[in-house]
């Protein structure tokens, strides 16, 4: 992986006064990363689009879930992020906060808006890291001549996180508002309709986190390895996804004979505007060394894409795979049997 940027000052810890965003313990708690990965997350936050834009992300944990009890509440677990800031070094460039949120801490809880009366909406969770700005840092930087200034760099006091709840427009046909400029994007929540407040359901909170690649080799994946039974349907399926970012919103299952399919969630600001999906698959064999087979082939077809999922900020991606089996020279359609496997691949291009 190319390095085409670095950071362009340093991340100054503050002091008693001030404190400080990450400490030490919080990051062990939260565990650790091989040297390749983290390179992998500095990567994807420096540079983590093809055109050139960069963005906040998710390092690990802050899912967001509901109250079983308490109306419009709603709670963000324990994580780390990385936060754009507002705060520019003197290249103008965005300054770079780390985010830790504890879960057993007030502000992991946020209160979302009284529902409308009529239509339903759409609210955005994000996180921002708490405290203020100010000017505290003395350092020497280099510029982009070569040259050493000293400057006051920006930084931030306060600690923690802040939970954030955008509320969306209600509407017949609502969608998510959009982020603040380096929001971190936790999920999208559909408020239904309602005289007053109620408990969110647990379908109705649409886990939008991207992370800042926590794998080595930057590849958006889904894998499956699936053996077919005796009636046709899969056993021993295995589903992997080297990007926490994609969803298993359906796994895949027999559909009809000879089809399988799977539904898949990532956030559609992860994905080129007009770009689908790679989908590789195979069948193989199980037998004797030597021994002869029927021939078995699988068509993998990228079914549907939309883009409805949480107020369109999901999309939604149904691959079937059809198998396809040889008998006197044509093939049909044909289940899978107990000797064989179905293998496959679903490469996600990286905006």
């Amino acid at each position: 992986m190319g390095m085409e940027h670095r950071f362009s000052y340093p991340y100054v810890s503050g002091d008693s006064t001030f404190g400080e965003l990450v400490t030490a313990l919080k990051l062990q708690q939260l565990g650790s990363y091989p040297r390749d990965t983290l390179l992998d997350l500095l990567g994807d936050l420096l540079c983590r689009k093809a055109d050139g834009t960069k963005d906040s992300g998710v390092v690990s944990g802050m899912a967001v879930t509901p109250s079983a009890t308490v109306e419009g509440l709603l709670h963000v677990e324990t994580g780390l992020a990385l936060y754009y800031s507002l705060a520019q070094d003197v290249a103008g460039n965005l300054a770079i906060s780390p985010i830790v949120c504890n879960s057993g801490e007030a502000e992991s809880w946020v209160t979302l808006e009284a529902p409308d009366s009529t239509n339903n909406r759409y609210d955005l969770i994000v996180a921002r890291p708490a405290g203020a700005l100010a000017d505290y840092a003395t350092r020497q930087v280099m510029l982009a001549d070569g040259s050493k200034s000293t400057q006051n760099l920006p930084a931030r006091y306060g600690e923690g996180v802040l939970v954030v709840a955008i509320p969306g427009t209600p509407a017949a046909s609502p969608v998510a508002p959009d982020p603040t400029l380096g929001d971190v994007v936790l999920a999208s929540v559909l408020v239904t309709a309602d005289s007053a407040p109620h408990v969110i359901p647990a379908n109705c909170v649409f886990d939008a986190r991207e992370f800042l690649s926590p794998y080595v080799g930057g590849v958006n994946e889904y894998q499956v390895t699936a053996k077919g039974s005796a009636d046709g349907s899969l056993e021993d399926i295995v589903e992997r996804v080297s990007n926490p970012s994609i969803h298993v919103a359906t796994s895949i299952a027999r559909s009809a004979e000879g089809a399988y399919a799977v539904t898949l969630e990532i956030p559609a600001r992860m994905i080129p505007d007009g770009v689908s999906p790679l989908v590789e698959a195979t069948v193989q064999t199980v037998g004797a060394y030597g021994a002869l087979t029927t021939p078995f082939v699988v068509n993998p077809i990228l079914d549907s894409m939309t883009g409805s999922s949480g107020g369109e900020m999901l999309k939604s991606y149904t691959i079937a795979f059809t198998t396809w089996q040889e008998s006197a020279g044509a093939f049909a359609k044909a289940d899978l049997s107990g000797i064989r496997y179905l293998n496959a691949k679903v490469t996600f291009p990286r905006a």
